[in-house]
């Protein structure tokens, strides 16, 4: 083997292996101890509950006997790095703690609060921090059996020890192999791409279209507007943000948020519309090979990505036969607990399976004719919608149209000659779409389903962006590198956001906003940082896993394309 072969192995090689070592570090055992022990909170008179669990003091013996077992412990009033808790004796399963706690005694218990850690099987001991400040109330939560021996708050941070086990071992070994098959495949892939005339750097972060006349540059700006839109609604949902009502401090910072950002999943609809409906000819069987697998693939293996490292411990909590049961029940319902925002991707897949009979109609209708049908579906739609919001029955009709396709068909129009000569109209219907969810998230919070989805204010919403963008071609329609490649990679921010946005942005974030306030700059904040982070996992992602799955999937379709 020549230098030049070798030289891309190593390579390949080391990254795999300092990879797989990077995500195996979970699998490092640790034991903690410490000298500086401020209390013992089992050998104090302070008050102790307990609900969901049999504890007997004198013994240790912890066994849970409902879902949501703990232990709480009041009238504290002391300060600590954390609480250390020793074992009489190694536990033979993973264990997973939770800790609550309480700085003044009129609060009361929040996620904002929390910290977390693991017992793995054979160890005795656990550390979960505390902030710094006085702490009057805590409440510990550990999900199986144990023997407790103490729990005490320590002064100082822990004394670590830490131990490789075979687990460790065994998970760097699979990741290594997986990442150095997954990075050779990737390899190839690159190569190909060069091959075929992409640029090496410049290829990677932008998308080079085969004729760059007939690119629509302005359509860019709407993908990573869509994109921001998508991270500023998940970035406020009911299940992070705060409880607040009207003229609370915030309220109105958080509904704006939230009424902007509904046109999200409209814009991303139409944008398939726009792209796809364009008569071709193209056979089926080139449309569903080609173009399914572009979607089908990215989602898959943001979907593995997120159970492997994000969600294995909730799905696999019964054992791995029960996983894929629950894997499997997710993916047919189209929201597993994984990747609940699956069912987005579940819709376009159903657009794309009626695009190539789409495009047939569509070829034999005028662009007027095409202009009433989308009309009748928004008049439809408006009935379906607010007839029973209003008068309080269901309307009778229900047609295809007033849906995901009647946005999908618009989305088309708007890139039609018809369409350009009500630019102006659409741009101020949008401005309206805008003002009535605006005003309907901030005093009707509870009508959410009426101002999302596929409503007609979401057309208003959608038609008003798309002419706006099309409207002002001259200053949009031209290439800027930093638009063209968040546009490139927004179908990766929309699938991995979530994961990125629920582990590592929110639960850090919300946390900021209740201990310092200042909840608009930190939701501002999040919603920069979330895209930052998604945006740079998704070009290393997209570069790696998919780029190889896509070009290993091309090498096995090749012939059938023939």
């Amino acid at each position: 083997m020549t230098k030049k072969k070798l030289f891309p192995i190593l390579i390949i090689l080391f990254l795999s292996i300092a990879m797989a070592f990077g995500l195996s570090i979970i699998w490092i055992d640790r034991e903690y101890s410490s000298d500086s022990i401020v209390m013992d909170l089992l050998d104090t008179d302070i008050e102790i509950g307990n609900d969901g669990v049999e504890f007997d003091i004198d013994s240790g013996d912890y066994r849970p006997v409902s879902d949501d077992p703990w232990l709480s412990f009041e009238g504290l009033n002391v300060e600590g790095s954390g609480i250390l808790v020793t074992l009489k004796e190694p536990v033979e399963d993973r264990l997973d703690s939770k800790l609550y706690w309480i700085e003044k005694a009129d609060n009361s218990y929040s996620e904002y609060h929390t910290s977390e850690c693991t017992i793995n099987p054979s160890h005795s001991s656990l550390y979960l921090p505390l902030p710094n400040g006085i702490i009057s109330t805590i409440r510990l939560d550990i999900d199986g059996n144990c023997c407790i021996d103490s729990i005490s708050v320590i002064s100082d941070k822990p004394i670590i020890n830490y131990s490789l086990s075979g687990s460790f071992w065994m998970a760097l070994l699979i990741q290594a192999v997986l990442i150095f098959g997954v990075l050779w495949a990737a390899y190839y892939a690159h190569l190909d791409r060069v091959a075929r005339g992409s640029r090496p750097i410049l290829g990677l972060f932008v998308t080079e279209p085969k004729n760059a006349a007939e690119y629509r540059y302005e359509y860019d700006w709407i993908r990573t507007l869509a994109a921001i839109m998508v991270i500023m609604m998940h970035s406020v949902v009911e299940s992070y943000a705060p409880r607040l009502s009207i003229g609370e401090p915030g309220y109105g910072v958080i509904k704006g948020i939230l009424a902007l950002s509904l046109g999200c999943n409209a814009l991303y609809i139409m944008l398939s519309g726009a792209l796809l409906l364009k008569p071709s000819k193209e056979s089926f069987k080139e449309f569903y090979i080609k173009r399914l697998s572009r979607v089908l693939i990215p989602t898959l293996s943001y979907f593995v990505l997120s159970v492997v490292w994000g969600y294995s411990d909730e799905i696999f909590a019964e054992g791995i036969g029960q996983g894929i049961i629950t894997i499997c029940k997710g993916l047919l319902s189209g929201r597993p607990d994984a990747m609940p925002h699956m069912w987005f991707v579940y819709a376009i897949i159903a657009l794309y399976i009626l695009t190539p009979f789409l495009r047939k109609i569509i070829e034999h209708i005028t662009e007027s004719q095409l202009f009433g049908l989308i009309i009748a579906g928004f008049v439809f739609d408006c009935f379906a919608t607010y007839v029973p919001l209003f008068l309080g029955v269901e309307f009778g009709i229900d047609t295809p149209i007033a849906s995901w396709l009647g946005i999908f068909l618009l989305g088309y129009y708007m890139t039609t000659e018809h369409a350009k000569k009500i630019y102006v109209p659409c741009m101020i219907l949008g401005l309206m779409g805008i003002a009535i969810s605006i005003i309907s998230v901030y005093y009707a919070p509870d009508k959410l389903y009426y101002e999302s989805s596929w409503t007609p204010v979401m057309w208003l919403v959608g038609a008003g962006i798309f002419a706006f963008f099309s409207f002002f071609k001259k200053i949009f329609g031209k290439k800027n590198i930093i638009i063209a490649s968040v546009a490139k990679y927004n179908f990766s921010i929309m699938l991995i956001h979530v994961f990125i946005l629920f582990k590592v942005v929110l639960p850090y974030g919300w946390k900021l906003v209740y201990d310092y306030g200042h909840l608009r700059w930190c939701l501002i904040g999040m919603i920069v940082g979330c895209f930052a982070l998604s945006y740079i996992f998704s070009v290393l992602y997209e570069n790696t896993a998919i780029i190889a799955a896509n070009y290993l999937f091309d090498k096995l379709t090749k012939k059938k394309l023939k």
